[in-house]
């Protein structure tokens, strides 16, 4: 009797959850299908000679929360173009600036108006457009540049935030094909990823978010007391991605670096000349910004400097003005003991929001205030 009642309630588990599931499929591609998100990451997918490529953008229209491993849960909004806009200081100029750049010029970990583009929006008559996208390097930066002044946005003024990053996207991470008018990902883990989330993860939207949910909250007291335990250990290790600035190139990981970094400065050149040369064609001032990550200031730049290459590629491509942010993080670095907490995320390459306010002070004071 005791076996079969186990045995009936069993079944009931099944078949609910089955159903659940059933009901959840069909939902994730009906009702919530634009409703419920955990991000606002668009992904798109191209066949070429029986091989998948991947790109992404943002959604139009979207509302969203991301959680990282490093930082707590921050609000994303986009609007009608699919850029990140904040949802407060909304501004509609005839003059427009327009900012080019990956995770640090998107807002990674904050609410957009704590981000260096959200500051800036706060402080200044413009409008600004934020064309920057988690990830993204100078290829596919140039192709959205592009598009966007094919729409007959004409920007006053446009910011490339220069990352340390753009030189392994460049020659790791982004390819551009003859056959694919959008640059698409080089790397495989990036690939694979994309393609679970166009796969199966789209199918289970509910039970991902309640799932997302539920590790999010017990995420975010991990944080607290792991930050609690850092605090007091503020260390800066390197990175493989920018390790090359004060590592030897022979001791670079080759499973990271599979493409010499020389090839990615190499794109960085070429199109870094062309959003110069586009937004020459327009009227348009061109600055290129610099700023340091904390393995940086920590370990310098005796095998590449970034400082002197910020320098001459400006000077090449025949960019405005350069704005260099080193001394200004150098300054926070030479003050504090525990420098690296007061602009950085803990366990993160990212600035936090006292760092993000820096950086935008310092585009404010260098362009908008004379």
């Amino acid at each position: 009797m005791k076996l079969k009642k186990i045995f009936t309630v069993t079944k009931i588990i099944i078949i609910t959850l089955i159903l659940f599931l059933i009901s959840d499929f069909i939902l994730s591609n009906t009702l919530v299908k634009y409703i419920v998100n955990k991000d606002c990451f668009k992904y798109l997918r191209y066949s070429l000679n029986n091989k998948k490529y991947y790109s992404y953008e943002l959604e139009k229209n979207c509302s969203a929360y991301e959680v990282k491993k490093t930082v707590n849960t921050y609000k994303v909004y986009t609007d009608k173009n699919g850029f990140r806009v904040s949802k407060k200081y909304i501004k509609k100029n005839k003059e427009k600036i327009v900012f080019l750049g990956d995770s640090f010029t998107y807002g990674f970990g904050l609410d957009y108006d704590d981000s260096v583009v959200g500051i800036i929006n706060k402080k200044i008559d413009f409008e600004t457009i934020n064309l920057a996208v988690p990830g993204y390097g100078s290829s596919i930066l140039l192709y959205k540049y592009k598009k966007l002044l094919n729409s007959n946005i004409k920007p006053k003024k446009v910011f490339y935030l220069m990352d340390i990053t753009d030189v392994y996207d460049g020659s790791n991470r982004w390819t551009k094909l003859n056959d694919i008018d959008i640059p698409v990902i080089l790397d495989e883990t990036t690939s694979k990823e994309i393609s679970k989330a166009l796969g199966y993860k789209k199918n289970f939207k509910i039970s991902r978010l309640f799932a997302y949910n539920l590790n999010k909250f017990f995420r975010n007291i991990r944080k607290k007391i792991k930050r609690n335990y850092w605090i007091q250990r503020d260390e800066v290790g390197p990175t493989a991605s920018g390790g090359f600035t004060h590592t030897p190139k022979l001791k670079l990981p080759k499973n990271v670096w599979k493409v010499d970094y020389e090839e990615g400065l190499k794109k960085i050149h070429k199109n870094v000349r062309l959003i110069s040369s586009l937004s020459k064609n327009i009227g348009s001032d061109f600055y290129i910004v610099i700023y340091p990550w904390a393995e940086t200031l920590e370990y310098g730049e005796k095998y590449f400097n970034w400082q002197k290459f910020g320098v001459n590629l400006c000077k090449q491509v025949g960019c405005t003005k350069l704005i260099n942010a080193f001394p200004d993080f150098e300054k926070v670095k030479n003050e504090n003991i525990k420098w690296k907490k007061e602009i950085y995320f803990l366990l993160d390459i990212h600035f936090n929001k006292n760092g993000n306010k820096i950086l935008a002070n310092k585009i404010i004071n260098e362009i908008f205030i004379e």
